[in-house]
């Protein structure tokens, strides 16, 4: 077999039987940019963020898209690829330290995991996991691959057996259904702050002194719809001049930043005259927003950071939403 490029995906407990039984890769909208350059034939795996699990090998039976089967995962993860098994599917634990032994930049996601800081690896990265895999790894089972949603509904109509009357729980299941649908046009017609939102897993980086404890950022941010570990608080003025802006380019654990007071020259600016410069003119990067008072001033207030994250969270929905309803005349 030819090896060509090697590509890790990222699933949750709740994906990842989908995945597997659709022959299906796929995770969040802006994630797509990352896995354009995937082919026919590269060789992949998929990363359990909840497990630190690696399987596979698959691979890649056709080129990404978006929404090539717009029903999985209920359209939350529309940054997609065809797979199919190669031989017996196996798995892998710990799967975050293979990685950094392989010399893959990871990221920090949450729970202790690191993530792949990109998907697509080079054809030698591939041929070592492979081996790993195939001299280290577990033979698995449907039994044993993951949770599919249904699986999640079946483990939840059990525990609440001996309180639902019996021959109820299809009428449960349509009228949860039909209040999902509800959901999802409220959303896209009154388009905000959101649960959709929180599902393609938000996470913000917050830059530069605040004039507020970092407990109440924490509480406007909750109040929005946000939890604390989707919040990355770097609030050290000294300490950010020594930030390389270089690691936020085509990364995928930040989906947006609010900059607040920085120097004017922090690691990685290249040419460019400040952090703002670079982000506006450079592509690659997540968006942002300024903390910013009334007058123009660059400051951290529980004003400016609610409006500049209620701005960001805004932007996000409806790159969300146009993601998720490419067929649709774009929310603007």
């Amino acid at each position: 077999m030819s090896l060509k490029k090697c590509f890790i995906m990222l699933s949750l407990n709740t994906t990842q039987q989908e995945a597997i039984d659709r022959g299906l890769f796929g995770e969040i909208g802006r994630s797509f940019m990352h896995i354009q350059e995937i082919e026919p034939g590269d060789i992949g795996f998929l990363f359990n963020l909840d497990s630190d699990a690696l399987i596979g090998p698959f691979e890649a039976s056709s080129k990404p898209g978006m929404n090539l089967v717009p029903e999985a995962w209920d359209g939350k993860y529309p940054s997609q690829v065809h797979v199919k098994p190669i031989g017996y599917l196996k798995r892998i634990d710990d799967a975050s330290r293979v990685l950094n032994s392989l010399d893959i930049e990871t990221d920090e996601f949450r729970y202790d995991v690191r993530v792949p800081r990109f998907p697509v690896h080079s054809w030698d990265k591939a041929e070592k996991l492979l081996a790993i895999i195939q001299s280290r790894g577990t033979r698995i089972t449907q039994a044993d691959s993951g949770s599919s949603k249904k699986d999640t509904e079946n483990e939840e109509i059990e525990r609440l057996q001996g309180r639902i009357p019996k021959g109820l729980e299809k009428i449960l299941h349509g009228v949860a259904e039909k209040e999902r649908k509800r959901a999802v046009k409220e959303l896209r017609d009154n388009l905000g702050v959101s649960s959709e939102l929180s599902e393609q897993e938000i996470r913000l980086l917050v830059l530069g002194p605040a004039g507020v404890e970092p407990n109440i950022l924490y509480a406007i941010a909750k109040n929005l719809g946000l939890e604390k570990d989707q919040l990355e608080l770097r609030l050290d003025y000294d300490k950010n001049k020594r930030f390389d802006v270089t690691s936020l380019k085509f990364s995928r654990r930040y989906s947006g930043i609010l900059i607040g007071p920085i120097a004017h020259k922090i690691v990685g600016l290249g040419d460019y005259n400040g952090l703002i410069q670079k982000l506006r003119q450079e592509e690659g990067y997540p968006i942002f927003e300024e903390l910013k008072e009334k007058e123009g001033e660059l400051k951290i207030t529980k004003t400016s950071f609610k409006n500049s994250l209620q701005k960001i969270l805004d932007r996000l929905g409806r790159q969300i939403a146009n993601q998720l309803w490419p067929d649709q005349a774009p929310v603007k």
